[in-house]
């Protein structure tokens, strides 16, 4: 292997990564690789380098398929341009297992709470680190689990991995953040009346849409204030928030 540059390749971001995972599921594990059309030449070559993992009889049955190891499939990911276009070798991102946890910027012991906050594309490991699966979020993971299985998608299982870490070689998508609460806007089926001497919630609601004091206390501010709003909408100016009142004040914000 070259040296590793643990940096960002530009494009690939930890979204990508879970979706090229699920693009491979159902298609064989091979010792080395990284996302190579299985052929016999290939066959004979990573044979000649591992032979224990190339002692099975189905291998000339695979001819064809795209295969790839545990570690193979996120060098997949960052070395083809789609799931199923020929991979590229960069020895920047030439990463076993172990390695891709030694350059993690952010990584520890898989707990049930850890879990939890594990984001998609994060990777998580055996614990021995000799096996890598990708995170793809719910508590299940895509792995590249062995030649008896092929590429899988499993459950998080706690009593199989140990470990976590981020994936230094792609960024990670902020999640969208939720929408905030509407400000001064309330649903009233009814819209209460508001006069002299009202008070309330309903009253703090107005008192911001009018742009004075919010005290829940309907008093002589809030008065002149929606005389204003009621003659800038052109409406009977009384000072009181009825029905009117209420949907020209709302069509303001």
């Amino acid at each position: 292997m070259g040296t590793i540059i643990p940096k960002p390749v530009a494009g690939k971001t930890n979204v990508g990564l879970v979706a090229y995972c699920d693009a491979q599921l159902g298609l064989p594990y091979w010792n080395g690789t990284f996302g190579q059309i299985a052929s016999a030449a290939l066959y004979e070559y990573e044979k000649a380098r591992a032979p224990k993992y190339y002692t099975a009889t189905d291998f000339p049955k695979q001819y064809g398929l795209r295969v790839h190891d545990c570690g193979g499939l996120i060098k997949g990911y960052l070395w083809s341009e789609t799931p199923t276009s020929s991979p590229k070798f960069n020895s920047a991102q030439d990463c076993n297992a172990e390695m891709f946890y030694q350059y993690a910027t952010e990584k520890g012991e898989l707990t049930a709470a850890v879990a939890k906050k594990l984001k998609p594309g994060m990777l998580v490991y055996n614990k021995t680190k000799s096996h890598v699966a990708v995170y793809k979020g719910d508590f299940k993971v895509d792995e590249a689990r062995g030649h008896s299985y092929g590429v899988v998608e499993s459950k998080l299982d706690l009593s199989r991995f140990k470990w976590w870490s981020n994936c230094v070689f792609v960024t990670y998508e902020k999640e969208p953040e939720p929408a905030p609460a509407p400000v001064n806007k309330i649903t009233i089926d009814i819209p209460p009346t508001l006069k002299n001497g009202s008070k309330g919630k309903a009253v703090k609601v107005w008192q911001e849409i009018v742009g004075v004091t919010a005290d829940g206390v309907y008093g002589s501010k809030s008065i002149s204030a929606t005389k204003d709003l009621q003659k800038k909408a052109g409406i009977q100016v009384d000072g009181i928030v009825g029905k009117d009142t209420w949907t020209a004040g709302l069509n303001t914000l």
